[in-house]
């Protein structure tokens, strides 16, 4: 883990859209940005939240994600579940493809119908140039969403209230018959940088766009807590296990 300092990078004042949607959490403190070039390694870096923007546009060659999370020093990589110091968002990515969701329709029939069972839409959903990815952000004035640290007990209450978020997704997408989402639904998960760019498709670079709803309302711990005790989504002992860093970038992935 390397904390970029004023020396190593020039920020300078912007809006693009990461910045705007980062706004919106109401967050302060330290995010972690990552990204890969072609060819190249993954790399993250921990930095002020109102220098992400500014990172995001240095990096039009490179695959960049960032975290749904504030974070506590982190002593390296971009994190783990147990660095989080605030969830901002309740982390969703919908891949398009043939083993997961089966297309757009689908994907935007999942988050209405998610939409349904919360009560408000999200604030913002980002088209990945794979997939989309919604941003339901979380209570800012709520510390119910915050962590003291790694020895924070309440970090696991945090831990199993994603995995059962998650179980509800995968309940209401194979439900619906709209397809498979991701199995991963921790703490420290990465997302999408808005306005940045997927490499990863030959047909050239692809912008990934946000689009913003000025109407969404964020959601306390217990408005979650209480659509998942209702809609009888069930929890289990294994819920409170913390993941360590989980890498979302299958070109890093080791050969089974």
């Amino acid at each position: 883990m390397r904390v970029l300092s004023m020396s190593e990078l020039t920020i300078t004042p912007t809006q693009n859209d990461t910045s705007q949607l980062y706004g919106l959490t109401g967050a302060e403190g330290f995010i972690s940005v990552s990204h890969k070039k072609k060819g190249g390694t993954f790399t993250s870096e921990i930095l002020p939240i109102g220098e992400a923007a500014a990172v995001v546009d240095s990096l039009p060659a490179a695959d960049v994600w960032i975290s749904a999370a504030t974070l506590h020093p982190v002593k390296s990589g971009r994190g783990s579940a147990a660095d989080i110091k605030r969830l901002l968002v309740l982390p969703l990515d919908i891949d398009i493809k043939t083993n997961g969701i089966k297309g757009g329709p689908e994907a935007y029939e999942l988050i209405a119908k998610l939409e349904g069972a919360l009560g408000t839409a999200p604030a913002a959903v980002v088209s990945t140039g794979g997939g989309i990815q919604p941003w339901w952000l979380l209570d800012a004035k709520d510390p119910m969403w915050e962590s003291t640290g790694p020895s924070d007990p309440h970090l696991l209450e945090l831990t199993a209230i994603i995995k059962r978020w998650g179980r509800l997704c995968k309940w209401v997408a194979k439900g619906n018959d709209l397809g498979n989402l991701d199995s991963v639904f921790d703490l420290a998960r990465i997302l999408r940088a808005p306005s940045s760019f997927n490499h990863k498709y030959p047909d050239g670079p692809r912008e990934v766009k946000t689009t913003f709803n000025g109407n969404a309302q964020p959601l306390t711990y217990a408005q979650v807590l209480a659509v998942l005790d209702h809609l009888e989504i069930p929890s289990y002992d294994s819920d409170t296990e913390l993941l360590g860093t989980v890498n979302t970038v299958t070109q890093n992935w080791p050969t089974a």
